[in-house]
C-alpha cells in the first residue's frame, strides 16, 4: 500500500466535513507544508489525527526524510504546530495526541472517539473529556462493582464512603495524551 499523493490529500481534505488520519509518525511528515498552508478547507470541521506511532520501519523512513528538512520545518510538524496550521486552513477542531503512543492505545482512542461522537452524538469537547477520564472511570467503576458484590446492602454505604477517590491509583499519563484544539462544540454528522 502506498501513501496518497498531494492531490489525493487535497481531494480528501476539501471534500469532507470530518477527516481521520490513522497512521505512523507525524501527520505533517506525509503532506507538503507549502501545499497545506495554501489550502482553504472550511468545510472540514473536524480533523482527528491518530498519529505519532513509531515502528522500526517508520522511524527509518522519518529519519531519512528529516535529514533533508530544516529545524524550523521539523518544528512545524509537532502536534501543537500542526493543529495551528490546520486551524489556519479553516478546520474547526483538531483532536490529536501530544506524544508518541502505541497502535493499541490509538485503536482504543479510535473506538472511544467513534462510540462517543457517532453513536452517542457527543460534542468534540465531551468526547475528549471522556478520553481523559477513561482510565480513572474504568478503575473506579471496577472497584465499586467489587465492593458491591462482596457486601450486604447495609454495608454498601459504609464501604463506598471508605473507598475515597484518593485511595484510587493515579491515572496513567496516557489518558491525557489526546488533546482538543479549537471548537469544543462540533458534532460530526
Amino acid at each position: 500500500m502506498c501513501a496518497p499523493s498531494q492531490a489525493e490529500w487535497e481531494r480528501l481534505l476539501t471534500g469532507c466535513s470530518a477527516f481521520l488520519f490513522y497512521g505512523m509518525e507525524r501527520f505533517m511528515s506525509h503532506v507538503l507544508l507549502n501545499w497545506l498552508v495554501a489550502m482553504n478547507i472550511p468545510k472540514c470541521r473536524l480533523v482527528i489525527l491518530l498519529d505519532l506511532v513509531r515502528s522500526q520501519q517508520s522511524y527509518q523512513r522519518i529519519t531519512n526524510s528529516d535529514i533533508h528538512k530544516s529545524c524550523l520545518r521539523i518544528a512545524l510538524e509537532r502536534p501543537t504546530e500542526t493543529a495551528m496550521l490546520l486551524s489556519l486552513t479553516g478546520v474547526g477542531s483538531v483532536i490529536a495526541p501530544q506524544w508518541y503512543t502505541s497502535l493499541e492505545e490509538n485503536a482504543e482512542r479510535l473506538e472511544t472517539l467513534f462510540e462517543n461522537l457517532l453513536s452517542f452524538g457527543k460534542t468534540t469537547g465531551q468526547t475528549v473529556h471522556v478520553l481523559q477520564k477513561g482510565g480513572s472511570h474504568r478503575k473506579r467503576d471496577s472497584i465499586k462493582m467489587e465492593v458491591n458484590s462482596h457486601s450486604s446492602p447495609g454495608d454498601k454505604i459504609e464501604e463506598q464512603t471508605s473507598c475515597a477517590s484518593s485511595d484510587l491509583p493515579a491515572a496513567h499519563p496516557s489518558v491525557f495524551n489526546c488533546v482538543l484544539y479549537g471548537l469544543p462544540n462540533i458534532i460530526p454528522m
